[in-house]
């Protein structure tokens, strides 16, 4: 989990700074209405209200992390856009953890294994 946080944290950070230093004309290029969309107005207003707070909360999120980073037009911090990201990502892999860990006895309160009428015998 740690090491999957960090490794996403990694690989966002270059994408936001690859945004920003090398990809703008290639975007606007590409996508020429995006400025005009309702998506980077929802976003770039998030950002803008609350800064590396609403990365965290795109990077904890069950949705992609690209888009958000690509909407990012405010220039944040290096550091704080890295530790927003480790974090969100910390605690989404680790709810997603806690719950692959605790499924297995959740399930097993609805159907417990051992009292099937017909089980299958192995030879």
């Amino acid at each position: 989990m740690l090491v999957s946080s960090l490794g996403s944290a990694t690989g966002g950070l270059i994408l936001y700074l690859t945004f920003h230093y090398l990809g703008w004309g290639q975007i606007a290029a590409y996508y020429p209405d995006l400025p005009q969309s309702k998506a980077w107005a929802d976003a770039t207003r998030w950002v803008s209200a609350y800064g590396t707070w609403a990365l965290l909360g795109f990077a904890a999120a069950p949705l992609p992390q690209t888009p958000a980073l690509i909407f990012t037009v405010s220039r944040l911090p290096v550091s704080e856009v890295f530790l927003a990201l480790f974090l969100g990502k910390l605690l989404k892999y680790g709810l997603y953890g806690w719950l692959a860990a605790e499924f297995p006895s959740w399930f097993q309160r609805f159907a417990p294994i051992g009292e099937h009428k017909h089980q299958i015998r192995t030879p």
